[in-house]
């Protein structure tokens, strides 16, 4: 992935190749108030179709460590995760960083707080991807995306 402090490569357990600085320093440096200002950051970017992959990057190291609510309905033999579709038709997984920006959204599922390492288990083949906050901003996290970042295919 690309380093936010240079743009140099840097890759788990490894130093950047310009800067040097360490993944570890790099993720433990970022907040759950950064990750809400990288989100809103991406989504300027993306309106202005400009180049968003040091902040696409950024997210990334910050979601590795994050856990998100995720909307989920319990049946006896199952769980439904709540969804959206967008205009395109693409079928995403809504995913919420705070009980206020779930709030916005009114459905009768349950808040249930997971790491992302256990989020990226619900992507399933039909899907498309995540979007964080439908209520408000809706960044959507594509498969895409999430091939680059993370260990999905």
């Amino acid at each position: 992935m690309i380093c936010p402090k240079c743009g140099g490569n840097i890759s788990v357990n490894e130093n950047c190749s310009k800067c040097g600085v360490t993944y570890d320093k790099m993720i433990d440096d970022i907040s759950h108030d950064e990750m809400i200002r990288l989100l809103k950051r991406i989504y300027e970017l993306m309106s202005q179709h400009k180049n968003i992959e040091i902040e696409a990057s950024l997210l990334a190291c910050e979601l590795v460590n994050s856990s998100l609510l995720v909307p989920v309905d319990m049946h006896d033999d199952h769980m439904s995760v709540a969804g959206v579709q967008n205009f395109n038709g693409k079928k995403f997984i809504m995913l919420f960083t705070d009980s206020e920006e779930y709030d916005k959204c009114n459905f009768n599922y349950k808040p249930r707080t997971n790491p992302f390492y256990r989020i990226l288990e619900l992507l399933e083949d039909d899907l498309d991807g995540f979007v964080i906050n439908a209520g408000s901003m809706q960044c959507e996290l594509s498969r895409e995306y999430l091939k680059t970042y993370f260990d999905v295919s």
